[in-house]
């Protein structure tokens, strides 16, 4: 308690609270507080008894187990068993040089059905202690050793010392694996309303949080007045009151937000370089606990986890798992020294407040998705959390929109949902197609699921240049940031076309971007020269635009004699009442935007804009980008020839395989093929509930045969007992792919009479149609 920041006032009401309440602080080793309001219970799956091989204790250490032991049955903790469990002793030692007696409950332990009693999200609790000024910590005396274990389960905890005796728990010990279950359900019950509304309870550690000194003083009474209640006893000495800045369940706790805790990062800064497999597993499990606090933490680990064998759903190694060797080089040394400095200078993250309005960045590379969660404060953007996942291997195949989309999704829906949910945000990208991703974008099924996700949220998408996304460390693929930059004068009419959809929210944030004379030639990775699109120029030269240019500026229709014969010209006609110009510029109106009309001759360039330097978009999306932005009668025709034609993209795009044509089964004789399927029926009086039909395929000759179930055994015993031993042995037979029928017992059979088995392709059972 920091006695040196409170007033003697505040001193004296802070001594009257621990005297009133001074029998619920552990006077010793042997005061333990009892509870038995939830006792723990030990349910097997195998209740048969088993016993442990005797581990000698070291002659060393007898007088001090003997003395612990003692201790154990003075204070109830345990007593002298009968049982016919019986597991090993394992010993240790403590901090402060004390024993520790530990049990190998390792096989009771695989044989306990788990309890699913979950425990608290540590997340959720730093985050609800914003606001709060007093923070007060108890630790409970022995937490386990207070909690009741069920009588007829007691003798399941027999241990042997050998000449020292044979013991069992009245208490529950570490070590069992629903301990921690019951031990958070226990101290929720004893706690009651308290918990979540003054208090978090965390398995054995508690904290009491405040705005203010009294109020602060108020709740600790009240937790007291549980804990006494309920028989239960804090430990003095790792009890820390009244404190403005406290280690809580491995952060840092204040009122300025939470922060990692200083003695973990200083094990970080000490942290040796890792020499094998297990070390750097054992290093990213440690770091991994605060990737919050680590911007982009899954891409700059990496390449340390790329050391790591990829878990497979076989429980077995492989060959090839086995022989990966450890190479530690430039790539794995640069990711452990950058996780060490991101650890060893991490920033303060500050407490949510769901009064403000929350902005998310996010961001997507060929490496993996991170995003930023901050709110404004005081005029000062602060830091919430981060975010940061790789990519699976079918997610490195998606091109950059879908993987920003993805990167959105994710953000939105899974990393940060408890924050965003009900609210009201603005997502920041700095990729611009994504900000009308969900209003006019044309979308496949799975773009249209994950618009689904998102229709439950309320925000707003801003696009904001990648040099200005860097928190998000974006990548940026807009045609104004490439290689060899020069940039040029050109008309806003140009700019306002090409770049429309980058004004969001009314700010034209595009006219501060350069157009480049030259672009990165995605197929060749070469630079190569393009004209300036001038718009206005062009059409005034094209003959038929500038006659189009007079008679919209006048409002005269024109006549079909007064055009040159075209369908480029017929169309402009029909669609005259669409026409205006502006800015001295024709354009189409449409409901939603002002669409340039196109002369012929600048066709390959808006497309090479459009399509080659906008990550060589499909059909329907490269339409939709033009169609935003620009008109010319046969526009779609004219993209579908261009992206046909597109080397890059048919060097990507994925052969159409010709698919074998569906043809009948044919038999020439008897037996050649014999089909089965079962029938499931209503059980009847005798038991019978299914029915193996056994069909000739080339005979159309069919029987039925009844059976109690559709077992493999009872499968193979009906085909062989009523129709092999009757008919003959089949060349061939036929059916689905149940599991009865693909059953280690029906290949041996086929094996054994030579008979050789095909199925039906998965979900088509018309592949067994005699049947």
């Amino acid at each position: 308690m920091p006695e040196n920041e409170l007033s003697s006032d505040d001193l004296d009401k802070v001594h009257k609270v621990l005297d009133d309440f001074d029998d619920i602080f552990s006077k010793g080793e042997k005061d333990i507080g009892h509870n038995d309001r939830v006792q723990h219970r030990i349910e097997l799956s195998d209740e048969k008894p088993f016993k442990q091989r005797y581990r000698r204790v070291p002659p060393a250490m007898i007088d001090q187990v003997r003395d612990h032991i003692q201790q154990l049955l003075e204070a109830g903790i345990v007593r002298k068993s009968h049982s016919p469990f019986s597991s090993n002793v394992v010993l240790a030692k403590k901090k402060n040089g004390q024993l520790r007696l530990c049990i190998d409950f390792r096989q009771l332990n695989a044989r306990t059905i788990k309890d699913n009693y979950s425990l608290p999200r540590i997340e959720d609790i730093l985050e609800s202690l914003a606001g709060n000024k007093y923070f007060s910590v108890l630790d409970m005396k022995s937490g386990y050793h207070q909690v009741e274990i069920f009588e007829e389960h007691k003798p399941r905890t027999a241990f042997t010392v050998g000449s020292l005796g044979f013991y069992e728990y009245n208490r529950m010990p570490f070590g069992l694996t629903n301990a921690p279950a019951t031990y958070q359900r226990l101290m929720e019950e004893c706690l009651g309303d308290l918990h979540l509304n003054i208090c978090y309870i965390y398995l054995d550690d508690l904290i009491i949080f405040s705005r203010t000194l009294d109020e602060h003083l108020d709740r600790m009474r009240q937790v007291f007045t549980k804990l006494r209640e309920s028989g239960l006893k804090l430990t003095p000495k790792k009890c820390f009151l009244l404190m403005k800045r406290i280690k809580y369940v491995g952060h840092i706790v204040s009122e300025k937000g939470i922060e990692a805790d200083d003695d973990k990062v200083d094990k970080v800064k000490n942290w040796p370089r890792p020499t094998s497999k297990e070390e750097v597993r054992q290093f990213l499990g440690f770091v991994g606990y605060y990737r919050r606090f680590v911007k982009d933490f899954a891409k700059i680990a990496k390449p340390l986890t790329n050391l790591l064998p990829t878990p497979t759903k076989s429980k077995r190694k492989t060959k090839a798992s086995t022989k990966q060797t450890f190479e530690w080089g430039e790539t794995q040394e640069k990711a452990f020294l950058e996780l060490k400095t991101q650890l060893t200078s991490p920033p303060i993250l500050a407490y949510p407040d769901y009064t403000h309005e929350f902005e998310l960045h996010t961001d997507a590379s060929g490496q993996g998705f991170g995003a930023a969660l901050y709110q404004e404060k005081d005029g000062h953007k602060r830091v919430i959390s981060y975010a940061s996942r790789g990519l699976s291997k079918s997610e490195q195949n998606y091109p950059a929109h879908k993987l920003e989309f993805l990167a959105l999704k994710w953000a939105v829906t899974e990393k940060f949902k408890d924050y965003l949910y009900g609210q009201k945000f603005t997502v920041l990208t700095d990729n611009n197609p994504l900000t009308y991703i969900l209003s006019t974008a044309q979308l496949d099924a799975t773009g249209h699921r994950w618009v689904a996700a998102l229709a439950a949220f309320n925000f707003d998408l801003q696009y904001r240049p990648g040099k200005n996304n860097a928190d998000a460390d974006g990548l940026s693929r807009l045609p104004g940031i490439l290689k060899n930059q020069t940039s040029i004068k050109i008309p806003k009419e140009s700019i306002d076309a090409i770049c429309q959809t980058m004004v969001v929210d009314k700010t034209p944030y595009i006219e501060c971007l350069p157009i480049s004379e030259t672009v990165v030639d995605g197929t060749e990775d070469q630079t190569s020269d393009i004209p300036s699109v001038n718009i206005k120029n062009a059409q005034q030269k094209d003959p038929d635009l500038s006659l189009w240019l007079d008679f919209v500026a006048s409002g005269i229709r024109p006549r079909k004699d007064q055009l040159s014969p075209s369908s480029y010209n017929t169309v402009l006609l029909q669609n005259f009442d669409k026409l205006v110009v502006r800015h001295g510029v024709l354009h189409k109106k449409t409901d939603e935007t002002f669409q340039v009309v196109v002369p012929q001759v600048i066709v390959p360039e808006i497309l090479q804009l459009l399509h080659n330097n906008f990550g060589h978009q499909g059909r329907d999306r490269t339409i939709s980008l033009v169609r935003d932005r620009f008109f010319w009668p046969g526009m779609c025709r004219d993209i579908e020839s261009w992206i046909s034609k597109c080397e890059r993209c048919t060097r990507r795009k994925t052969p159409t395989n010709v698919r074998a044509p569906l043809v009948n089964i044919t038999t020439s004789q008897p037996l050649e093929l014999v089909c089965l399927d079962f029938l499931s029926l209503e059980k009847s009086k005798g038991g019978y509930e299914y029915v193996l039909i056994i069909t000739d395929h080339f005979t159309k000759y069919a029987m039925a045969i009844p059976t109690k179930n559709m077992t493999a055994k009872t499968t193979a015993d009906a085909f062989f007992k009523n129709f092999v031993l009757h008919y003959g042995i089949p060349q061939t037979i036929h059916s689905d792919q149940g599991a009865n029928f693909q059953s280690h017992i029906i290949q041996e059979l086929c094996k054994i009479l030579n008979i050789r088995k095909s199925k039906t392709t998965p979900y088509h059972p018309m592949g067994n149609g005699q049947c």
